[in-house]
């Protein structure tokens, strides 16, 4: 609501007062001095210099703390995903291949340095999680044989860094943290599946969740990856009546 986010401005503001103070500050007496040449001309001829020094100190004072007053935001768009053919490993233990956009709609850089899935089957309430392993490309996995080979296998997903609105498009295969303690696997089953991915920011210190999505499966959905066939799963597009 409105209170909650006049808070957390607030506390944004006092978490960085030295650095707002600093720029309030150099920001008044560029103001004072344009605004007082209108009554006093000889203001400008006379601190010129003065003044392009301090518009060049608030440029670079911006470019120093860019991050610290355009905050970095980072949207998710995702929802499709791909189940690939299964290569003759364990039974039900499939990695699932997840095309996500990540989009910077704020003025700050940022790096994401991590990306892990939760898929909850709400029909058993058993939950599994998935780690990043690889980047796909995509587009040569569906011209191929849709199968994972060395031809769309791109290399070892790792962190990286999204500039001032930048959007990266990343096809990230994951596979199921087989030996995850916390997170004993558990095989695939029919029922409705809840994904929610989960982004490791390098300034945060845990994972937070940026996107949430449904997908049901039948058994005949895993039968048809046991023979060797990959399943495309899309979002349909919806229209305001």
């Amino acid at each position: 609501n409105m209170a909650q986010k006049f808070t957390k401005i607030f506390n944004y503001i006092r978490a960085n007062i030295f650095v707002f103070g600093i720029f309030v500050f150099i920001f008044t007496v560029i103001l004072i001095l344009v605004f007082g040449s209108v009554k006093y001309p000889e203001i400008i001829n006379n601190n010129l210099a003065v003044i392009v020094a301090l518009v060049a100190l608030v440029i670079s004072f911006l470019s120093v703390f860019k991050n610290e007053i355009f905050p970095f935001n980072l949207k998710i768009l995702a929802g499709d995903m791909v189940i690939p053919a299964s290569s003759g490993g364990v039974a039900a233990q499939y990695p699932i291949i997840l095309p996500i956009s990540f989009v910077n709609i704020g003025y700050g850089d940022g790096i994401i340095e991590s990306i892990a899935v939760k898929v909850l089957n709400e029909d058993t309430g058993l939950e599994n999680l998935f780690n990043p392993n690889a980047e796909i490309d995509l587009t040569k996995f569906i011209q191929g044989l849709r199968r994972l080979d060395a031809e769309n296998i791109l290399g070892i997903f790792s962190s990286f860094n999204l500039k001032s609105k930048e959007t990266s498009k990343k096809s990230i295969m994951f596979l199921p943290a087989i030996d995850n303690e916390d997170y004993p696997f558990h095989n695939w089953e029919p029922g409705t599946h809840q994904f929610k991915l989960y982004v490791k920011l390098y300034d945060k210190d845990s994972l937070e969740v940026f996107s949430e999505f449904k997908w049901k499966f039948d058994q005949e959905t895993f039968d048809k990856v046991d023979a060797g066939t990959s399943i495309f799963v899309y979002q349909t597009m919806k229209f305001n009546k």
